[in-house]
């Protein structure tokens, strides 16, 4: 998971995400289904 969480930030960072709140929102929802939490 650590790889897709930094990927992730990369991509924001970079502005390579065209909808970053929708995008934050959906990475959450994947983390917590995978047993992830903040």
């Amino acid at each position: 998971m650590v790889h897709l969480a930094r990927t992730f930030e990369l991509a924001d960072q970079a502005g390579l995400l065209s909808d970053p709140a929708l995008a934050a929102f959906r990475m959450s929802d994947y983390l917590r289904i995978n047993g992830v939490s903040a």
